[in-house]
C-alpha cells in the first residue's frame, strides 16, 4: 500500500504546476502530481508564430509567492543563457513558444510528477480521513486532493465533429490550414479568437 501523501494534483496544467513548483521548497511535503499524458505539454496547437502573452513574465509559476524559487521565469532564462538576451531586449512580454519551454523547463525539474497516470476514480475514505484516488495501474492515497485538468473544448451544437473545414482554435498548429484568399468565419471570443486571425 502507497503511503499517505499530504497532497495529490490531478492533471499537470500551469496550476497544478505551479502547486509543485511551491511545494518543492516545503520541507517534509509530501506530494505526486498525476497527469494521463506521457509528457508535459501546454496548449501545443496553440504556439502561433509571433504570438505573445497576454500578462507579465513576473506571472510565472511561482514569482508572486516566492521570487526566490529556482523554478522562477527569471531563473529560467539564467538556466537557459537567455537573461542577458533578454534584459537588453526589455521586454515585457514573452512569447507563447518561449513560455511554454519554460514550462516544459519546470516540469523535467519536478519529481513529484508522475505522468500517464489517468485517474480513474477519486473518493473519500472517511474512516481514514484521506482521500483515494485510483489509477488505471495504481491506487494512491492523500490528505487534499486538487483537480487541475483546464478546460473542455467547447463547440456549438452544430458542429457535430471537427475536421478540415471547422475546428476548434485549440488545433489551430495541428492542421495548419491554408486561409489565403478565403472566407473564414470565427466563432467565439477571447485570445485565441484574436490569435487565430492570420
Amino acid at each position: 500500500m502507497n503511503p499517505c501523501l499530504d497532497f495529490i494534483g490531478i492533471g499537470i496544467g500551469p496550476s497544478n504546476l505551479s502547486i509543485a513548483a511551491l511545494g518543492s521548497e516545503i520541507e517534509g511535503f509530501n506530494c505526486k502530481f498525476l497527469e494521463r499524458k506521457s509528457q508535459f505539454s501546454w496548449h501545443p496547437g496553440m504556439i502561433l508564430a509571433e504570438c505573445s502573452m497576454q500578462t507579465s513574465f513576473l506571472k510565472d509559476l511561482v514569482t508572486a509567492v516566492s521570487p526566490t524559487n529556482p523554478f522562477s521565469f527569471l531563473n529560467y532564462l539564467v538556466k537557459r543563457k537567455k537573461f542577458y538576451r533578454f534584459l537588453t531586449t526589455e521586454q515585457r512580454t514573452v512569447s507563447r513558444e518561449e513560455f511554454a519551454d519554460y514550462l516544459n523547463w519546470a516540469a523535467t525539474g519536478l519529481d513529484s510528477l508522475v505522468f500517464n497516470q489517468d485517474v480513474q476514480r477519486v473518493e473519500f475514505d472517511s474512516q481514514q480521513r484521506q482521500y483515494v484516488v485510483t489509477t488505471q495501474n495504481q491506487v494512491f492515497y492523500a490528505k487534499h486532493v486538487c483537480v487541475g485538468i483546464g478546460k473542455k473544448v467547447k463547440l456549438p451544437d452544430c458542429v457535430t465533429e471537427q475536421n478540415a473545414q471547422c475546428f476548434h482554435a485549440s488545433e489551430m498548429m495541428f492542421r495548419q490550414p491554408n486561409l489565403s484568399g478565403k472566407r473564414v468565419a470565427i466563432v467565439g471570443g477571447g485570445q485565441k479568437r484574436s490569435r487565430s486571425v492570420p
